[in-house]
């Protein structure tokens, strides 16, 4: 095999490992982290980071490196949204 049949058939096993990730992203509930951030006074909401994140590495899918990767980065986009919504907020 050539050079250039190699690196075509590497590409197509690396394309498609990728999308069978992507197929296989655990499932995501902020239901346990929002209960928690909604229920605890302001001092104490540290204890609500990483509930749902935990959560979701807890399930089959989530248990993989990419699939635990997806869990937090979940995770972390829900903590973006309400610090940018609190930020706004306070400047007005």
């Amino acid at each position: 095999m050539r050079f250039p049949q190699i690196l075509a058939a590497t590409a197509l096993v690396i394309s498609g490992t990728a999308a069978q990730a992507q197929d296989n992203r655990p499932e995501f509930d902020i239901a346990a982290t929002q209960t928690c951030f909604e229920t605890v006074r302001s001092n104490d909401r540290r204890i609500c980071v990483g509930l749902s994140s935990n959560i979701c590495m807890n399930s089959a899918s989530g248990s993989t490196t990419v699939g635990m990767g997806a869990c937090i980065d979940s995770e972390l986009q829900w903590w973006d949204a309400k610090l940018s919504d609190t930020y706004s907020r306070l400047l007005r």
